[in-house]
């Protein structure tokens, strides 16, 4: 499994490099993500861990999204959905997500589970016209693979 998770990071990293003008932001070390891990009482699930040491989104400040507008945020801005904008995007259930990329400014985000018991590794999209979550993804695995693909669920929802 560590295997299959390391190539998609290696597999985003050659996709952005590559296919985006973003600036790619500098891996993620494993004290952060003890730390975000702790602070938040949640664990990371491990195709995200993995994705975090090896390519740990886009630098914020400087070609923030990709060529496609989406925008991967580095552990440093990623954030639970209730403290996203004083909670604006509530829904139940709400407290087992963290916002991890957003599309064209946030037109919409998408979110993933953090919570094992609550359906860890969940990819969601939030912030849609109906302001209904969708489900995008079983995990986050599945998210590179439809994005790399630029599937129509990443749109559809």
């Amino acid at each position: 499994m560590i295997k299959k998770e390391k190539n998609l990071g290696s597999q985003l990293f050659e996709h952005w490099k590559s296919n985006s003008s973003a600036s790619i932001q500098n891996p993620a070390v494993q004290q952060e993500i003890i730390f975000f891990e702790r602070k938040n009482k949640i664990v990371i699930p491990s195709d995200f861990k993995n994705y975090l040491m090896l390519v740990n989104g886009f630098n914020q400040s400087d070609n923030y999204q990709d060529d496609h507008g989406f925008n991967f945020w580095p552990i440093g801005k990623i954030c639970s959905v209730p403290s996203f904008e004083e909670g604006r995007l509530i829904f139940n259930g709400a407290s087992s997500y963290y916002i991890f990329c957003d599309y064209l400014d946030f037109s919409w985000a998408y979110a993933i589970n953090f919570e094992p018991e609550k359906g860890g590794g969940t990819v969601i999209a939030i912030g849609t016209k109906n302001n209904v979550p969708t489900v995008v993804a079983k995990d986050f695995s599945e998210f590179v693979e439809i994005y790399l693909r630029d599937d129509d669920r990443l749109y559809d929802i």
